[in-house]
């Protein structure tokens, strides 16, 4: 994920064999992990049919966890229903809206 930082996401488990994403900072010498427990979260699955209600005209591209000014949020990206090209944040814990970018198509 590239947000104002870059960042690997990684899924895994950690001893007790829960799920985990880990977001692992590419940048400085000291790694600060912001690690997200999966049984916590909105699933992936779950997050794109909540979406696909709120935009059922929509075509997605992909959902990615990010993490943005501290916040873990689901990345969506997709085309609206005006074939704009949209990246959509929304929480990774309730699906809440936290910001949208849309880019118009200049060239076709």
């Amino acid at each position: 994920f590239n947000g104002a930082s870059a960042y690997h996401v990684v899924y895994g488990e950690n001893e007790e064999g829960k799920g985990q994403i880990i977001f692992y900072p590419l940048e400085g010498e000291e790694k600060t992990l912001t690690i997200v427990d999966v049984a916590d979260i909105v699933p992936e699955q779950a997050m794109i049919s909540k979406w696909k209600q709120d935009c059922s005209g929509c075509d997605l591209v992909k959902i990615t966890p990010a993490l943005m000014d501290n916040e873990v949020l689901w990345e969506i990206v997709y085309y609206d229903e005006n074939d704009r090209y949209v990246f959509e944040y929304r929480s990774i814990y309730d699906g809440a809206h936290y910001q949208e970018i849309r880019y118009l198509r200049q060239f076709y």
